[in-house]
């Protein structure tokens, strides 16, 4: 009985460890943004996998918080995954990746830690982002970030400045001297992500050692100085109450979206026309960096809010 039982428990010990074996989870190498800013790119390593494994990749939704299936391929497919789902939009906001493996017998493993893009908000001449973030590690791994620029919008980019990757802000003083530029930010970090082009073979294997932002530019909020010179958010920091001001009042509508560093619009209020002050009460937001959107007839603008 002894040695049945202890041949049982090796049995479904072997058995647990291999089924725990395939259903290992393929990582995320790298999440980053194409160099149109239209779409994020997600390369992961499957080379740990079984042949006949699937890999479904999850986008996190914005609205419900949970996640949705984007994209499912076969083991020996290419390991990158171009996201052209319009709700991915990178311009929009950080979107987070998760992968799951399927193995036939064994089903879905869980989802594996979740990659999350760098998306960068312009303020004229202030740029803010959120770290490049690995779900449970943080955005420690990045030792630096730099801000690029280029000048004439002619893919000529160039390195203007650079933080510690503890920092998420910079600035650009000569934004207005470059009306027809665009800026973008791109990681420095000791990671190389070599995701495999194909499952147990020898092909040659990209190496991607940066993960960029979405590009922005600086045309809505060099529309016009002399427009945007008046309009003022005050105070700044806000703790419950701020004030939106304009230079004079206009003949239509302000309206005012706050957005989080998420890309997600937490308020919406409106300047009635030929008034030229309104009070906007802040306290129900949490803590943190706002973006507040400012739109009416004659401009476009972006400014940088902080609630306390």
């Amino acid at each position: 009985m002894k040695k049945l039982y202890f041949l049982v428990t090796v049995f479904l010990t072997v058995s647990f460890f291999a089924k725990a074996q395939m259903a290992t989870n393929p990582g995320i190498c790298m999440v980053t943004v194409d160099d149109s800013s239209k779409h994020n790119i997600i390369y992961y390593d499957k080379t740990q996998l079984n042949p006949t494994d699937s890999i479904i990749l999850w986008r996190q939704n914005a609205y419900t918080g949970g996640y949705d299936r984007v994209m499912a391929n076969s083991q020996t497919a290419f390991s990158m995954f171009l996201d052209m789902d319009t709700a991915g939009n990178p311009n929009k906001m950080l979107h987070r990746y998760k992968l799951q493996v399927w193995t036939p017998g064994n089903g879905y493993s869980v989802m594996g830690l979740y990659h999350a893009t760098i998306y960068c908000a312009q303020t004229v001449t202030n740029y803010n982002w959120n770290s490049y973030d690995i779900q449970g590690t943080g955005g420690g791994m990045v030792t630096e970030y730099m801000l690029l620029r280029d000048d004439n919008s002619t893919n000529q980019w160039h390195v203007i400045d650079s933080v510690s990757g503890t920092v998420n802000t910079t600035t650009d003083p000569a934004v207005l001297s470059y009306p027809n530029g665009q800026w973008r930010l791109v990681t420095k970090w000791s990671i190389s992500c070599t995701p495999a082009a194909r499952y147990g073979n020898s092909e040659t294997q990209t190496s991607i050692v940066k993960s960029k932002s979405n590009i922005t530019n600086n045309r809505s909020a060099a529309i016009s100085t002399f427009k945007t010179s008046g309009i003022k958010l005050y105070p700044n920091p806000a703790s419950d109450k701020v004030v939106l001001r304009l230079n004079f009042p206009l003949a239509q509508g302000t309206t005012i979206k706050l957005y989080n560093m998420l890309g997600s619009e937490v308020m919406q209020v409106v300047l009635p026309a030929g008034q030229d002050e309104l009070e906007i009460n802040v306290s129900a937001l949490p803590k943190g960096i706002y973006v507040a959107e400012i739109i009416n007839a004659s401009v476009k603008i972006n400014k940088q809010l902080a609630i306390e």
